[in-house]
C-alpha cells in the first residue's frame, strides 16, 4: 500500500454509496489502492503502465482484502460503480485492472499538494515570526531609557507584588543615578535590561525606605509591659 493521503470530496454523502457502508469503504478502498502518479510495475514477466488513478490487482486479492466476501458480491459492486461512470475495470485471464474515473478531478496533482503543503508551511509559521516580532519588541523596550513615569509605575507594581515599601523619592534618586551614569550601575556596567535591573535592586533600593520610615516618631507603643496591680 502506497504512503500519503488522498481528498475526499463532500458530494460523496449525496452519492448511494453513503447509504450502503460497506459498499462505501469498499470504494474507499480503490481509491486507496489507485496510483497518484504514472507508474510502472512488473507482474509476473511483462511490465505494464500504469496511469495515475489506475491500480491492477485480481478478484482474489479484492476478495482478501475486502472482508473475504463473496466474489459475486465484489463483482456486483464493480458493476454498479462501473455503471455509474465511476470505475472503468479491465480484465484478463490474470489480472484485472481498475481505473478511477475523473481521478484528476477529485485528486489533485502532486504539485497543487506541494503547494499546498508550502503554503500550510508558511501559514503555520506566522505565528512564530510574529511572537519573535513582539519579544524583540519587548526587548528593545526593555533596554531603552524609560521616562521615570513609567519607572515609577513598574517599580510600584513589583514593590506591591513582592512586599516592599514604595518611597518615590528614593526611587527618584536611583533613577537619576543611572541617568547620569549613562544608563549604567554602580559597577560601571550598561543596563540592558531595566525591569529585570530594577527587581533585582527593590531589596536594596527600598530596605533604605523601610529604614527611613522607622527613624519617625513612633506614636504607638511597639510592645505593652504587663505590671501587677493592673
Amino acid at each position: 500500500m502506497c504512503d500519503g493521503f488522498i481528498y475526499l470530496h463532500r458530494k460523496i454523502m449525496d452519492n448511494w454509496l453513503w447509504k450502503k457502508p460497506e459498499y462505501y469503504q469498499w470504494f474507499s478502498y480503490l481509491l486507496f489502492r489507485a496510483n497518484f502518479k504514472e507508474n510502472k510495475v512488473l507482474i509476473g514477466s511483462d511490465f505494464h503502465i500504469l496511469k495515475r488513478g489506475e491500480f491492477i490487482t485480481s478478484l482474489e486479492k479484492l476478495q482478501k482484502d475486502l472482508n473475504n466476501s463473496s466474489i459475486q458480491k465484489i463483482r456486483t459492486f464493480l458493476k454498479l460503480c462501473e455503471n455509474d461512470g465511476m470505475i472503468v475495470v479491465k480484465s484478463t485471464s490474470k489480472l484485472t485492472k481498475i481505473t478511477i474515473c475523473k481521478y484528476d478531478e477529485y485528486q489533485y496533482k502532486q504539485q497543487t499538494d506541494n503547494k499546498r503543503t508550502t503554503n500550510e508551511q508558511q501559514t503555520n509559521n506566522k505565528p512564530t515570526t510574529t511572537e519573535n516580532k513582539v519579544k524583540k519588541v519587548k526587548k528593545e523596550n526593555n533596554n531603552k531609557i524609560p521616562s521615570f513615569d513609567d519607572f515609577e509605575i513598574f517599580a510600584k507594581d513589583k514593590c506591591i507584588e513582592y512586599g516592599f515599601i514604595f518611597n518615590t523619592s528614593i526611587l527618584k534618586q536611583k533613577f537619576d543615578a543611572w541617568v547620569l551614569a549613562g544608563w549604567k550601575d554602580g559597577n560601571d556596567v550598561k543596563i540592558k535590561n531595566w525591569k529585570s535591573k530594577l527587581i533585582n535592586n527593590l531589596k536594596y533600593i527600598f530596605d533604605k525606605g523601610i529604614m527611613k520610615e522607622e527613624k519617625k516618631e513612633t506614636l504607638w507603643p511597639t510592645h505593652f509591659e504587663i505590671k501587677e496591680g493592673w
